[in-house]
């Protein structure tokens, strides 16, 4: 997400819908909607509070990419919300969504798929079709059904997403950015590299006028020029665009973020293909000494930052 978008993780970026439970955005918050119980239900929110707060452990964990202790922990938060106020809340579906990252970043497709499905069905129950929360849902199947590479499903799904945003939004809006971005890399993966451009040309004006040039988020759509670039052989223009992404994201972002990795591996594989092969091999070494600390596929990209 490249899915920083989608789904981040990494450091990522206003309405409500950008405050909302997102977890690897710009936003980056981990907070579970506030809840308010008749006082006969006393005990039950209690209960509720204390699994919501597990919840939240299990988030930061996740954000970690711990994920031996994020997994366990969403799982008892989820036994908890189930017996205290049923399947068909909201803190549930929240709950359940992280869960499924979990599974997701750790290739277990199928759990993953379930988990998503399920809190996107819930959401829209609940919540409503243009809820944050279900709009949330709706952003990580997409980013589900691209690391699965199931283009067919994924299409519909971010184009949706793209209209969402650009209804409630707008056009010059960080998410609306973010949602051209993710199509970028969609037809990337799939070689439309023509439409690739236009969408990343799209998203970066976007980024440029609403938080600058030295944005990770800017700097995640020079990268993906590079990347595109290199695919079609313009070494050298992809080398200049390489170069800025990097400067741009040793300068903000932390030199353990897997986006900083997936940058110096794509900068490595176009400087061995230019036959620079020294120079490849010291930032592929930078990268893998991130990965190490980093465990999560190395072509993910979460939630459009």
């Amino acid at each position: 997400m490249q899915w920083k978008a989608w789904i981040y993780g990494g450091t990522a970026v206003g309405l409500l819908l950008v405050i909302c439970w997102l977890v690897w955005d710009a936003l980056h918050e981990s907070s579970l909607p506030t809840v308010s119980l008749p006082t006969t239900k006393i005990r039950a929110t209690d209960d509720l509070s204390r699994a919501e707060e597990k919840a939240r452990r299990g988030v930061i964990a996740l954000d970690r990419r711990d994920f031996a202790q994020a997994e366990p922990l969403l799982k008892e938060a989820l036994q908890a919300i189930r017996e205290s106020v049923g399947e068909n809340h909201q803190s549930y579906a929240w709950t359940l969504r992280m869960l499924g990252r979990v599974y997701l970043w750790t290739d277990r497709y199928e759990e993953a798929e379930k988990a998503i499905i399920k809190s996107l069905e819930i959401s829209r129950a609940v919540l409503g079709e243009e809820h944050p929360t279900t709009i949330e849902a709706l952003n990580d199947l997409g980013g589900f059904y691209v690391q699965k590479g199931d283009w067919i499903n994924a299409l519909p799904t971010l184009e949706t997403l793209k209209e969402t945003y650009k209804k409630w939004l707008g056009e010059n809006h960080v998410r609306y950015a973010s949602s051209l971005n993710n199509l970028g890399w969609l037809h990337f993966k799939r070689g439309n590299y023509d439409d690739a451009e236009a969408f990343y040309r799209q998203a970066i004006a976007i980024y440029r006028k609403k938080v600058g040039e030295e944005n990770p988020l800017t700097a995640d759509c020079y990268e993906k020029i590079a990347r595109l670039r290199t695919a079609t052989g313009r070494f050298e223009d992809a080398e200049k665009l390489f170069h800025l992404a990097l400067a741009i994201n040793e300068k903000t972002l932390s030199g353990s973020d897997q986006n900083l990795a997936f940058c110096l591996e794509g900068y490595s594989e176009l400087l061995h293909k230019m036959g620079k092969v020294t120079e490849a091999a010291l930032l592929l070494e930078r990268a893998r000494a991130i990965r190490k600390h980093v465990i999560v596929p190395a072509d993910f990209r979460p939630d459009s930052r």
